[in-house]
């Protein structure tokens, strides 16, 4: 009886530790799609869809000016998705993201007028809320008059 119920306990035990490594690569899979998307939209100097991936509607539309102004002057040419990463905080309160993720984005572009190519290698951070994957982003401090 005790070898049954030690075998039982066990194995639902690796049927949970199975769940979550499926609902683990679930939300990789789910973050990269969503850091394709946004990195689609810059690559097409697209501003909504990019745009799209930032929660907050009064940071979206500082997001879309930044996109604009910066779309002025710079290109990008291609951008992979190298690495990704996604954190659960066990402390999390009410409120706060479900997850955390980080991404590394390989990024091919150039600046305007020198149109020499750049390849630059950086990191972007990611949360997870009910409705999704969303960048962390903060709008540039204001140039001092």
């Amino acid at each position: 009886m005790v070898t049954s119920l030690s075998l039982l306990l066990w194995l639902s035990g690796c049927a949970h530790d199975g769940q979550a490594l499926r609902d683990d690569a679930h939300e990789r899979e789910w973050l990269a799609t969503s850091a394709r998307l946004y990195w689609q939209g810059l690559r097409w100097s697209d501003v909504d869809r990019a745009a799209n991936f930032i929660e907050s509607d009064l940071d979206r539309a500082a997001f879309r000016a930044h996109l604009d102004d910066q779309l002025q002057q710079q290109r990008v040419i291609d951008a992979t998705v190298l690495q990704v990463q996604i954190s659960e905080d066990p402390e999390r309160t009410k409120g706060d993201p479900w997850r955390t993720g980080a991404v590394k984005v390989r990024v091919e572009g150039y600046t305007l007028p020198a149109q020499v190519v750049q390849i630059d290698d950086i990191q972007q951070a990611w949360y997870r809320t009910p409705t999704g994957w969303w960048l962390t982003w903060s709008p540039p401090p204001l140039d001092a008059p």
